[in-house]
């Protein structure tokens, strides 16, 4: 899908001339980096859906090896584990199963940081606003790698190492995607 870069008119990739306002849809670059308003805008959606599809992975392997840890952590037990919580062993199937328990709980949080991931990156072609704001915040990326690092098994650091990559990327670009904003903004207020 393409853009006209003036009046923001969705295009077929067959045109050369936008039939609106007859400029050019694939316009030089204004940023001097080699981005255009139509790739940069894909090119943003392609990191988000590349961080989505990571953190699907994790929490898929987080909620995976949450399962096992709680089943072994409930084979190891006895019926007298349930009484005795001083002994040593019946301590670690019980450490397992709450250790278990909390992969689990970040397993599927990353899933579901993966279809929020996914669904930004559909709304962010098809309506680019508040990109930039989206991306300002740095704390539940912190966050996120701060849990996985001490609770999800390490795994999870990918995931936000990669989510620090791409909000670095937006933040360097965020002058372009405001006036892309502003244009959208435009166009919709004289349809």
């Amino acid at each position: 899908m393409a853009w006209c870069p003036r009046c923001l008119e969705i295009l077929d990739s067959s045109f050369n001339i936008c039939p609106k306002c007859n400029d050019f849809p694939f316009t030089p670059p204004i940023n001097g980096l080699g981005y255009t308003q139509n790739n940069l805008i894909a090119n943003i959606a392609y990191k988000l859906r590349n961080v989505g599809t990571i953190w699907a992975i994790i929490g898929s392997l987080q909620i995976l090896a949450g399962l096992i840890t709680v089943v072994m952590g409930f084979i190891g037990t006895t019926e007298e584990a349930y009484s005795r919580w001083d002994d040593p062993v019946h301590s670690i199937t019980w450490g397992l199963v709450i250790a278990g328990i909390l992969l689990l709980l970040i397993g599927v949080r990353n899933a579901v940081n993966a279809k929020v991931r996914i669904k930004c990156a559909d709304d962010f072609v098809y309506k680019p606003i508040d990109i930039a704001s989206h991306f300002k915040r740095i704390n539940p990326i912190v966050t996120m790698f701060i849990v996985n690092l001490l609770i999800g098994a390490g795994i999870g650091i990918i995931g936000a190492i990669y989510e620090f990559f791409l909000r670095n990327f937006v933040l360097a670009n965020v002058m372009q995607l405001n006036h892309i904003e502003d244009l959208y903004i435009k166009r919709k207020k004289s349809e």
